[in-house]
């Protein structure tokens, strides 16, 4: 949906999102938490859904119960900005169905690790 609805104020605003993940070290987890969510957030918005946002926002507000984070393993917060990047580059494009793959190539990972670090703390 960001794909197609978004506006030149969005692409903005996820080049800026992109900028801040760029200048976070890995040794600042709390910077690397605050600086995904902030751009998960503006793709969220880019897609001018607003049932969509509210729905992905109460979701949010029960993940952060969580205090594990998964960009604290290992190449994970390279990786996750590589799918960053690739997305926002889909979505300047309007290429929902790349935008779309590299979405589920990056929450697919995220799953994995988090169902790992599940198993870990068991």
């Amino acid at each position: 949906m960001a794909a197609e609805r978004r506006n030149s104020h969005d692409l903005i605003l996820l080049r800026r999102a992109m900028g801040r993940l760029d200048a976070v070290t890995t040794d600042d987890i709390d910077a690397m938490v605050r600086g995904n969510r902030q751009f998960h957030t503006a793709v969220w918005r880019a897609s001018h859904n607003m049932s969509l946002i509210d729905l992905l926002e109460r979701l949010d507000l029960h993940l952060v119960r969580y205090p594990a984070s998964t960009l604290g393993t290992p190449g994970r917060w390279e990786r996750s900005n590589g799918h960053h990047r690739a997305i926002v580059e889909a979505i300047e494009a309007r290429d929902g169905d790349g935008a779309e793959k590299y979405a589920v190539t990056h929450f697919t990972e995220a799953r994995d690790i988090r169902l790992s670090l599940f198993d870990e703390s068991i």
